[in-house]
């Protein structure tokens, strides 16, 4: 029980920030509206335009800018919460069932070596499609290209194939040109993709524990 009171206190978090970074991007969003209505944006047609774009263009690109910035940083954020629960998960368990091999003896990294661990070196049958555990694993490909590559899909080594990966995420787009755009149903879907796959975990530990098939070595 305690586990899962942790993962709803963090995800609540979560959506208090991404709360305040939403109604942050809104009412920038107006204010740069209400510069485009007053007439009173860079450029209106003479010499200070850049590279021919109307006052227009320039506000659409600006608000694009800053939504993007902080919706990215939050979805990357999520994923590092998600990294250190999960961490903590297996360490738990160690704990809990008395096993000698620590999860950072595994080969890997990240998340995928918690959930091998998990089910390799625990022993916990989950089932991964219940869970969610394609779309996560997905998440944190996107995680990685948005940290280590960046945010064009073409600029991955295969780029056909990331613009096919993370398009097919729900409130994510590809740009013709490759970037990668989220939104805040993005963010927020991530955060309970990421939850229910907690809750799934720690249910499978208690329903091992209770037919027998994992064994508490030391009670808590």
């Amino acid at each position: 029980m305690y586990r899962q009171i942790e993962v709803a206190l963090v995800v609540e978090e979560l959506h208090d920030a991404l709360d305040v970074v939403s109604a942050g991007v809104r009412a920038r969003h107006q204010v740069l509206e209400g510069i485009l209505a007053s007439d009173l944006g860079v450029g209106a047609g003479d010499d200070s335009d850049v590279d021919g774009w109307d006052d227009a263009s320039q506000i659409e690109y600006r608000k694009e800018v800053l939504g993007q910035t902080v919706y990215r940083a939050l979805f990357i954020t999520c994923w590092s919460a998600f990294e250190q629960l999960m961490t903590k998960l297996c360490s738990d368990v160690k704990w809990d069932l008395g096993l000698s091999l620590s999860e950072r003896e595994l080969a890997g990294r990240g998340v995928e070596r918690s959930m091998k661990y998990l089910r390799k070196a625990a022993g916990i049958e989950i089932d991964l499609n219940e869970w969610k555990w394609p779309v996560v694993r997905r998440y944190g490909r996107l995680r990685n290209h948005l940290v280590h590559v960046g945010p064009n899909a073409d600029d991955a080594n295969d780029p056909r194939s990331a613009r096919r990966d993370f398009g097919a995420l729900p409130g994510v787009r590809i740009e013709p040109a490759g970037e990668i755009v989220v939104d805040e149903s993005f963010v927020r879907e991530s955060i309970r993709s990421v939850q229910h796959l907690l809750i799934g975990i720690d249910k499978s530990i208690q329903a091992g524990l209770e037919n027998g098939r994992l064994v508490r070595a030391n009670p808590r």
